[in-house]
């Protein structure tokens, strides 16, 4: 007997109510989520005990990775929910600033050039490595466009 898939992962309706990519959170987070990605479809797969043990693991890790999430966004929240902040107010600062609250949200790891466009990043993307303000974008992926932030 098959088991049904539960639809209704915390940390997935996390990331679907917030309009949340993987690359939203710190590099560990990431790994947690990709792990949970990689077990999920064993649970089709097995059945009776073993499915029981996958379904407790998976809400285990479940549980811990929406808690990770509200932790990396606890300054950000309202009613669970990352606060909406007015795009136009992003969308204006320099991009020191925006370097500069993207590090203080931990997001430092595997940004992509979409998402720094999207925020309002103006800086030239084209080379691997970029001076903004206080902090350095390295570039990371070789076929995408993804950068980390350094500081210094």
């Amino acid at each position: 007997m098959k088991t049904k898939i539960n639809q209704n992962y915390l940390h997935q309706e996390f990331m679907a109510t917030n309009h949340m990519g993987l690359d939203s959170f710190s590099e560990g987070l990431q790994k947690k989520i990709t792990i949970f990605g990689i077990m999920l479809p064993g649970l089709q797969d097995t059945i009776e005990e073993d499915a029981k043990v996958l379904r407790k693991k998976l809400d285990a890790l479940d549980k811990e990775i929406y808690g990770d999430m509200l932790e990396e966004y606890e300054e950000y929240l309202e009613n669970n929910e990352v606060a909406d902040i007015e795009e136009k107010s992003i969308k204006s600062l320099a991009d020191p600033d925006i370097i500069e609250q993207l590090w203080k949200m931990g997001r430092k790891k595997s940004l992509r050039r979409s998402t720094l466009r999207d925020m309002g990043f103006k800086g030239d993307l084209s080379k691997g490595s970029l001076k903004v303000g206080s902090y350095r974008l390295e570039r990371t992926g070789i076929f995408v466009h993804s950068y980390d932030i350094i500081k210094g």
